[in-house]
């Protein structure tokens, strides 16, 4: 299977556009649902509550928009490797990738948690800053889940297999959905819950594609250490395309975290919790063209 999507996108790119494009629109609108099933659930905790996450919305619209950038990266160092059939260098840039991402996500990881509570309090949730902090915490603590689940599809990509990741992201929002609740009110965790079943729900997808890639072994590529050897071209071809990409995400992020200052300046928190709702909504209905553009 993963020699055919190889060959597939070598003859037939607007075929490979077509098969790409609709398992990464899926994958993309479950990986934006996490935040919209914390936020259904949590609503059961009160408007504040959901006021608190909807604050922390776009600090995980962040953590999204790395994974999708260097994502996006790597599946184009490697497809172009690939293209020159060269298969030693498209396994040594998968190996690149996912140490970049490692990299990447623990450099964030340090930023959002220095800088947790400032943001938050900038953006106007004093009323609600127990919640978000609560929920935000643990989202950036794990950020290395969201951010390497979703580029390690990335990779997949890259070899022109789109539709095994898209599986794995239907069984993890599904476990997502189910452990909510279980967080959330059963074992009594309120926002916490929310945010564990979210990292835990990240983490299933990783295990699954490490599955295929280190147990199973049937994928073209191999990103093994034993093929690692640094080479700066393969890093520039992966950070050329995935920062940019990135930074590019990270706009709606900034967006949305200015309109969520200004309305708790002029309003409430009530008023954030109805917007950061509506929001995700705005984000599920831009996912097709995003999609398009990666695949």
């Amino acid at each position: 299977m993963a020699n055919e999507n190889v060959e597939l996108m070598r003859g037939e790119p607007e075929i490979a556009i077509r098969k790409l494009a609709i398992p990464i629109m899926i994958s993309m609108l479950l990986t934006a649902s996490y935040n919209i099933v914390d936020g259904i659930w949590v609503a059961g905790l009160g408007q504040a509550a959901i006021a608190g996450i909807g604050f922390v919305t776009p600090i995980f619209m962040i953590l999204i928009g790395f994974g999708n950038g260097l994502g996006a990266g790597s599946a184009f160092a490697i497809s172009k490797y690939i293209g020159e059939n060269n298969k030693q260098k498209a396994d040594n840039g998968s190996i690149h990738a996912i140490l970049i991402m490692v990299i990447t996500s623990i450099i964030i990881t340090a930023i959002l948690l220095l800088f947790l509570k400032d943001i938050l309090i900038f953006m106007g949730a004093s009323q609600t800053l127990n919640y978000a902090m609560d929920y935000g915490q643990i989202i950036i603590f794990g950020s290395i889940f969201v951010i390497l689940s979703n580029a390690l599809y990335g990779i997949f990509r890259g070899e022109g297999d789109s539709k095994r990741p898209m599986y794995a992201m239907i069984a993890s929002a599904a476990l997502n959905m189910v452990l909510d609740p279980i967080f959330i009110y059963t074992l009594n965790l309120g926002v916490k819950g929310a945010a564990i079943a979210t990292l835990i729900s990240a983490f299933f997808v990783i295990l699954i594609q490490f599955y295929w890639f280190y147990i199973k072994k049937d994928t073209y590529l191999k990103p093994y250490l034993s093929n690692f050897n640094f080479k700066k071209e393969i890093s520039f071809d992966i950070i050329k395309v995935g920062f940019p990409a990135s930074l590019q995400l990270l706009n709606n992020a900034f967006f949305a975290a200015v309109f969520s200052a200004l309305l708790a300046f002029i309003s409430s928190t009530d008023s954030v919790a109805v917007y950061s709702t509506g929001w995700r909504i705005v984000t599920i209905g831009t996912t097709p063209i995003l999609a398009i553009g990666t695949a």
